[in-house]
């Protein structure tokens, strides 16, 4: 294949060669026609006429065929032009009968040597010289002939030897110019995959060199760019500033900092769009002057990817340490309960007193408890993280799910004197079909996460039905949750990471407050499970709102409506606690009854004495603080003779239960059902209640 090529390439050589030598050779050969009618060497001169003006005409007809013929016969159009001056010197030879005219082939064999560009035309060429001269000079004179035969083979042999230097150094430089073109060309295929844009410019800023990279980097076509006078709009303007100077510099001292090292530039695109760049410029001589190459590559993935990197190794490094906060917390937590555990656990060994070692139990168990509630915050968490965690689809009345919550919480809540109320709406089946365990714990997490940072007033937890969702879809709802407290809020900054894993609000959070950080999180993951959503509302020193929404199925379990033996009392509501009144209310109201509202036992007594006809029953709501003061209160209200159902903690519950007060006494956090129960074992005439309410409302 590469012989192949270089022989076209000969013939190349060949083709133009002979496209100026043959019309030059027509020329000469018309010279000698008019220098023979002119001045003819001998008599006659007609026949050296005719010769020459035929070698005229057939080297004209050669030169046309040079570019006529295929080009695997331009050697044999080179051999006739050849031959034709071989034939014309012999006939100058014949036609004088005088060897020593033998000078004219000697000087066609020489000039053919030129002309030859293969070997087989040089030799064919000599050769048919020689042998027709040997067979035209054969009777000439042996002195003469021995003479010219000499000077023509040693003119022969000099043809050779020239046709030989120059088939060589044209194979030579044909050769050459191979190696040259195939080296531009892997450089051009080397320029062309580059993933580098590869431009070159010139002291003018003109395009010279624009590969397909530099097309896809900066958006301009080859064609559109080569040759134009735009390198600076390829660079932002405090680069295109640097890149002049640069120039400049150099030109003048051989030296600039912007040439020869790897820079970071701003680059623009044909739509102006600006893009970090890494590029390097080398300058190149040309002649007298410089071309400048330019490397360039588009870096802003790999920026990108080194701040997703740096950011992934800020959590990375956040979460380690979050963790090892972790762990240090745990150790405390873990430790804390375990320490309890076996300092009742002597205590409890070391007495014979049957009242101390019950109570010494009772504060065992209850280390033993909060132990296994952080136990049980890891392992849910590990088992949520692992996907390892189930949901169930059973029946179950949210109004258990609240009740169950209040129990679980109503100590914590009585220790720390805050008011725990728990609300269902209404509109809510009795029935519906989920998970009510996952539920109870994300209450149950969100109501002691409240419970933790709320020092005095009150938490609130509601389980509702948005007004859209009644007009939805029959089989399922969205049961939306909301738990507010009253304690020490959240900042803005810090919303966004409560719900990560291991975390609180701060680490002073935790040294004050203790805990694992595990509870929002297990309850987020949990809330994820029910294809639900939790968010956040908070404000510093006013108390937070967490919210949630889980889409539930509805139970087609039918309750039977029975009577309400309680419908349509009169009940006067003592309560301080504006939230705790409106609770009451709201509970009152969904018994069946009529709730009259008094904020202090002293209203209350006003109010009845005013009232006629008199209420059915007075509901008292002790405060969870110290209800001392409140109690002296309550005997007024008794002497009306009207029956009283208080609602106190467990302390005072014990101190009116063993009175003689005839006082229903219902416990603290206020459960709906407990209080219907309380009202419908009232003594009453329902149908004369029944007009009493009519009138009252």
């Amino acid at each position: 294949m590469e012989a192949t090529g270089t022989r076209r390439r000969v013939a190349e050589h060949a083709v133009a060669s002979l496209e100026v030598v043959l019309p030059c050779v027509s020329g000469i050969y018309g010279a000698l026609v008019l220098l023979y009618l002119v001045a003819p060497p001998l008599t006659p001169a007609w026949p050296y006429v005719v010769s020459s003006f035929a070698g005229a005409v057939a080297q004209l007809v050669l030169a046309w065929c040079v570019h006529r013929v295929p080009i695997r016969f331009i050697h044999i159009i080179g051999l006739l032009g050849a031959l034709v001056g071989v034939a014309h010197a012999l006939c100058f030879v014949a036609g004088t009968g005088d060897p020593s005219q033998t000078v004219v082939l000697v000087m066609v064999l020489l000039g053919s040597a030129f002309g030859m560009l293969v070997y087989w035309t040089a030799l064919v060429t000599v050769g048919t010289g020689l042998l027709a001269w040997a067979i035209l000079a054969w009777d000439f004179p042996a002195p003469a002939l021995a003479h010219w035969g000499v000077n023509l083979v040693g003119a022969a042999t000099l043809a050779m030897v020239i046709s030989t230097a120059r088939i060589r150094a044209l194979w030579r430089q044909i050769a050459l110019d191979e190696e040259l073109r195939a080296s531009e060309e892997r450089h051009r295929q080397v320029v062309d995959t580059a993933l580098d844009a590869v431009i070159t410019v010139d002291t003018d800023n003109v395009i010279l060199g624009w590969n397909p990279e530099a097309e896809r980097v900066f958006g301009w076509r080859r064609d559109e760019i080569l040759h134009q006078p735009l390198a600076l709009s390829l660079l932002a303007p405090g680069d295109r500033t640097n890149y002049a100077h640069g120039v400049r510099d150099f030109l003048a001292t051989g030296e600039s900092p912007f040439f020869n090292r790897l820079i970071e530039v701003t680059a623009v695109t044909r739509e102006g769009c600006e893009f970090a760049a890494e590029m390097t410029m080398v300058p190149i001589r040309r002649g007298d002057t410089f071309v400048f190459t330019g490397f360039l590559r588009d870096i802003t993935s790999r920026k990108r990817a080194a701040d997703e990197l740096r950011l992934a190794k800020d959590a990375a490094e956040e979460g380690a340490q979050v963790k090892a906060d972790f762990l240090a917390t745990m150790s405390h937590e873990i430790r804390t309960p375990l320490n309890g555990i076996f300092g009742m656990t002597e205590l409890a060994l070391d007495t014979t007193d049957d009242d101390e070692r019950r109570e010494f139990l009772l504060r065992a168990r209850a280390c033993a408890s909060s132990l296994m509630s952080i136990l049980n915050d890891v392992l849910d968490f590990s088992r949520i993280d692992a996907g390892h965690l189930d949901l169930e689809r059973i029946e179950f009345d949210p109004r258990d799910v609240v009740d169950g919550v209040l129990d679980t919480l109503g100590l914590e809540a009585e220790r720390k004197t805050l008011e725990l109320i728990g609300r269902v709406d209404e509109r809510l089946p009795t029935t519906l079909i989920g998970d009510p365990g996952r539920l109870r714990q994300i209450l149950i997490n969100l109501g002691a996460n409240a419970l933790k940072f709320t020092e005095r007033g009150e938490v609130v937890m509601r389980l509702s039905l948005d007004s859209a969702d009644e007009e939805s879809d029959p089989s399922s709802m969205v049961l939306h949750g909301h738990v507010r407290d009253t304690g020490i809020g959240i900042n803005p900054e810090q919303q966004g990471r409560i719900f990560e894993s291991f975390t609180q609000a701060d680490s002073s959070t935790t040294r004050r407050f203790g805990g694992t950080g595990l509870g929002l999180a297990i309850s987020q993951r949990l809330v994820a499970l029910m294809h639900g959503t939790i968010g956040v509302q908070s404000t510093p020193g006013c108390g937070s709102t967490f919210s949630f929404a889980v889409r539930v199925g509805v139970g087609n379990t039918a309750m039977p409506m029975l009577p309400n033996p309680a419908a349509g009392l009169r009940i006067l509501v003592v309560s301080r606690n504006a939230t705790g009144a409106a609770h009451l209310e709201r509970s009152v109201r969904e018994c069946g009854c009529v709730p009259i509202l008094a904020p202090t036992p002293a209203s209350a007594a006003l109010l009845l004495r005013r009232n006629t006809p008199p209420f059915d029953a007075i509901l008292v709501d002790l405060p969870a603080g110290n209800p001392t003061p409140e109690l002296g209160s309550l005997d007024p209200l008794e002497r009306r003779g009207i029956p009283l159902i208080v609602l106190a903690s467990s302390g005072v519950r014990s101190r009116l239960q063993h009175g003689v007060r005839p006082t229903t006494v219902l416990a603290k956090p206020l459960k709906t059902r407990a209080l219907s129960a309380a009202l419908a074992a009232l003594p009453h005439e329902a149908p004369q209640r029944l007009d009493t309410m009519r009138i009252g409302a």
